[in-house]
């Protein structure tokens, strides 16, 4: 709903600022190129709009959606809640995905000990960092420690740029405890248990631990 009432957003600044807001089938490149430049100013603008006002919940949503890369939008909106240090708004935009991806990676892990029953977790951690994922992608044939390895390596990223967010905040015993984290995901000793720290949900419009 938030990325439907961002561009209906996007689409008012458009107009009341006489930018192209709407493409046609004989358009050449260049006016292509006009208005999705007008189209990335409005999405600044509205963002930067939001901020201002408070109105934290619609861009983490917008975030969360998934409609805009990283780097364009759930970066700059992290970076702005370290700066305000609202510890909390930033645990609700980093921990839902990485959540998911610690989830997934245990599931994949899961599969594994169940189609191959004689290894062991070490066997499987040592075999999972040693294989090639990038011959994996090009071969195209399904592995299990294929796709273990793909979601291990995704959740850790998330691991990775999550504490260098809250390592420029001043919340040490969390960060902690999400270094902790970490490592059990890492040497795949983490339990769903485990996760019950980064649950942070909001709950009549309010966020709540």
């Amino acid at each position: 709903m938030s990325y439907t009432k961002m561009y209906k957003e996007i689409e008012k600044y458009l107009k009341e600022n006489n930018l192209p807001w709407r493409g046609t089938a004989s358009e050449t490149k260049e006016e292509t190129a006009r208005r999705l430049n007008a189209y990335r100013e409005g999405r600044d603008f509205i963002f930067n709009k939001w901020l201002k006002e408070k109105k934290y919940k619609e861009p983490v949503s917008v975030a969360h959606q998934g409609w805009f890369t990283e780097d364009d939008f759930l970066v700059p909106l992290a970076e702005y809640f370290v700066k305000e240090k609202e510890l909390d708004w930033l645990r609700f935009l980093c921990e839902k995905r990485l959540r998911f991806d610690v989830e997934d990676t245990l599931r994949c892990f899961k599969l594994v000990l169940k189609n191959y029953p004689d290894k062991k977790p070490f066997e499987i951690l040592s075999e999972v960092k040693s294989f090639d994922l990038a011959e994996y992608k090009k071969a195209k044939l399904y592995d299990y420690i294929g796709e273990l390895k793909m979601w291990y390596i995704k959740a850790l990223n998330k691991f990775d740029q999550y504490i260098g967010f809250l390592e420029q905040m001043d919340f040490y015993e969390y960060l902690e405890q999400i270094k902790a984290l970490k490592n059990k995901t890492e040497n795949f000793t983490v339990k769903l248990s485990d996760l019950k720290i980064i649950k942070i949900k909001m709950q009549n419009n309010r966020l709540v631990r």
